[in-house]
């Protein structure tokens, strides 16, 4: 079977046009990403990784997940653009694609005032819908659909009887925005507004909006910048979740989704030389590095995980070949290692979110704190940065 875009993208791990990757957030079985055809910054999508035709066809096993990704979605964009959010879909179904235009559940999620649902009332009979299970009723039934959540975040649905136009909600939406005016700019594929889908990555992604804002704010708590030094590239900082003292990351500047977008590469060697050579005066080991694999990281922003932990060779990983390679661009959105002796390995075949984390506190025999986000160990990282910046 010919896999849909959305299928070949998310086996990908990133948008192959894109340095940028295009990934907001992800949880086990949704992404969300900044859509092509992006008219309006902050427009966004939530995928589904399995393949389904729409919301219905999602087993109701998974609702209660795709609900809180809507919430999350909804909290976001609200926060970013202080501006209401909407949500729609046009739900197909094996014989009529319901105004669809790829057969791969997607939700659409714009920062907007704009309110169709009395245009929806002049052209269709619109019923309220309380939760996603009327939507798998209609999709058992074979009805195509059309879903809409207004900003006040109640949901309506009209159940198509006849065809419709391609990209109809979003030719209504785009047209209000533009003034009613029908110029074809709803079509993304004409007009894909990467200007505004970087934007809107940029926007969401937490580590561009510390560096932004040069503060690390921590559970509303501001402990100032957590920068340890800078290149004309990169930046070294104590990484949050940090499970042992010294734990860095170097991050882009620039928002890319991983070190093989970047042709910095000799500015990346001369920052982990000097990173290594800090983390030896401080606590007496050389560093492994390692990048989760695009489909196993919590962060879609290139960032280099640097470890004091004298470890040679690949880490054994069951059901995870590893193979020697020279540069990130070999990698492809696989998981990368680099040993204390500065070999370079790619590792394949698992996508486990944050995995050499979990690797990492095993050797550390902390097995039970690999998830930053459940243990930051703030202490860990605040003392960090205080001893690697009084070396300099």
């Amino acid at each position: 079977m010919v896999q849909c875009d959305f299928c070949k993208e998310i086996s990908l791990g990133y948008c192959p046009q894109l340095s940028t990757g295009r990934i907001l957030f992800e949880t086990q079985h949704f992404v969300v990403v900044a859509t092509i055809g992006c008219h309006i910054a902050g427009w966004s999508l939530i995928v589904s990784k399995d393949h389904y035709l729409s919301s219905g066809y999602v087993p109701t096993v998974l609702h209660p997940e795709l609900e809180r990704v809507m919430r999350r979605v909804k909290r976001m964009l609200s926060d970013r653009y202080n501006c209401s959010v909407v949500m729609f879909e046009h739900g197909p179904t094996h014989n009529n694609c319901g105004g669809s235009c790829i057969d791969h559940m997607h939700i659409h999620a714009v920062p907007t005032q704009i309110d169709l649902l009395p245009v929806l009332r002049e052209e269709f009979t619109v019923s309220n819908m309380h939760d996603l299970a009327t939507l798998t009723t209609l999709a058992q039934r074979g009805t195509p659909y059309l879903f809409w959540q207004g900003s006040c975040g109640k949901r309506y649905v009209v159940a198509l009887d006849n065809p419709i136009l391609s990209q109809y909600l979003r030719r209504l939406l785009v047209q209000r925005h533009c003034g009613a005016v029908d110029n074809g700019a709803w079509d993304w594929s004409v007009f894909p507004h990467y200007e505004n889908l970087v934007a809107t990555v940029i926007s969401c992604c937490p580590y561009c909006s510390e560096l932004q804002k040069n503060n690390f704010i921590f559970q509303g708590k501001n402990y100032g910048s957590r920068v340890i030094f800078e290149s004309d590239n990169f930046i070294v900082m104590p990484s949050l979740g940090c499970l042992t003292p010294g734990y860095c990351v170097i991050m882009t500047k620039k928002h890319h989704a991983g070190f093989g977008y970047t042709t910095h590469q000799t500015d990346l060697l001369a920052v982990q030389r000097e990173v290594s050579k800090m983390i030896w005066h401080a606590y007496g080991l050389q560093p492994v590095y390692f990048q989760h694999g695009v489909q196993a990281r919590g962060i879609h922003h290139a960032h280099l995980h640097v470890v004091p932990m004298s470890y040679e060779g690949a880490p054994i990983l069951p059901g995870a070949p590893s193979m020697l390679v020279n540069s990130f661009e070999q990698i492809d959105g696989n998981h990368f290692w680099q040993d204390v002796n500065g070999d370079k390995f790619m590792i394949c075949g698992l996508d486990v979110s944050q995995l050499f984390r979990r690797f990492i506190a095993e050797q550390l025999h902390r097995p039970e704190q690999w998830d930053w986000r459940q243990y930051p160990n703030l202490e860990h990282l605040l003392r960090t940065r205080d001893t690697m910046i009084a070396l300099q």
